[in-house]
């Protein structure tokens, strides 16, 4: 089996992408619903998913398979965003393309005070920020299995909505670890210092497939569906799996949450799908 792993480096010399396949062994499905040896919940495979392993660092930018889609293993962090930011400023900064309802976003840069650690997951970026980000890095804002922006109506239903599949699988699961709240599982207000945690960091908050942290709690994804009605800087968008000041019991998979498209805040960030 491939585990796909995207790097992105930045320099003062310019950008370079490198694509690169590795092997992976698949986990082992165990019977007793115990744990793995870093005390992560152990899963049985959800019907016509694919488990993968998370063996490539989250900091690495790796992707995970999910039933023909591939998914961010974190949350975009402010590292990598901040690679985005030169990109956009640079002297051919026009192969950064804004969303044909984002004409009024005249700037990527964050809008709100948060915390700029290199490996926290970056937030205080609204709806068109994340959609020309991941556009930029070749990937897609998550948003509808199969291609294209999600059906509001459809966000928590896991046969259409990328986030929602990868967040609990085809069943879906209440939460990327299991069926019942565990408070000190993900970076949720139960065991926050008031802010996230670098992302990818805490191996007890993994989903479905394995190797996809943080789908509960940290920040808060923009997803791919919005409801167009009003003007478009006003449409309000969804976002996904709660936050560092949410509780865990209100940090599920098919939890929906919306914002005005050119919201911030310092709870939500994002991360990206393909194709």
């Amino acid at each position: 089996m491939r585990l796909r792993v995207w790097l992105v480096l930045g320099g003062a010399s310019g950008l370079i992408a490198l694509a690169a396949c590795g092997s992976f062994s698949e986990a082992a499905a165990p019977d007793d619903g115990g744990t793995t040896g870093d005390g992560a919940p152990t899963q049985d495979a959800p019907a016509g998913d694919v488990i993968k392993m998370g063996d490539a660092a989250p900091d690495a930018g790796g992707m995970i398979e999910v039933a023909g889609f591939t998914i961010d293993a974190t949350e975009v962090t402010n590292a990598a965003y901040n690679v985005f930011l030169a990109a956009a400023t640079a002297p051919d900064a026009g192969a950064v393309k804004q969303h044909e309802y984002c004409g009024w976003n005249d700037s990527f840069a964050r809008g709100c005070t948060s915390n700029l650690a290199e490996g926290s997951p970056v937030a205080c970026v609204d709806w068109c920020d994340a959609w020309a980000y991941c556009t930029w890095a070749g990937k897609r804002l998550c948003g509808k299995i199969g291609g294209g922006a999600l059906e509001p109506t459809e966000a928590a239903d896991p046969t259409k909505s990328q986030w929602t599949r990868a967040c609990g699988g085809i069943e879906p699961q209440l939460y990327p670890y299991g069926p019942t709240a565990l408070p000190a599982v993900c970076t949720t207000n139960e065991i926050s210092d008031g802010g996230p945690s670098k992302a990818g960091s805490r191996s007890t908050c993994q989903g479905r497939p394995l190797g996809l942290f943080d789908m509960s709690g940290n920040v808060g994804e923009w997803e791919d569906s919005c409801d167009l009605s009003g003007a478009r800087d006003v449409n309000l968008c969804f976002h996904r799996g709660g936050s560092f000041s949410s509780g865990a019991s209100d940090s599920k998979c098919t939890n929906v949450a919306q914002r005005q498209r050119k919201s911030v805040a310092e709870t939500i960030g994002f991360r990206c799908c393909a194709p």
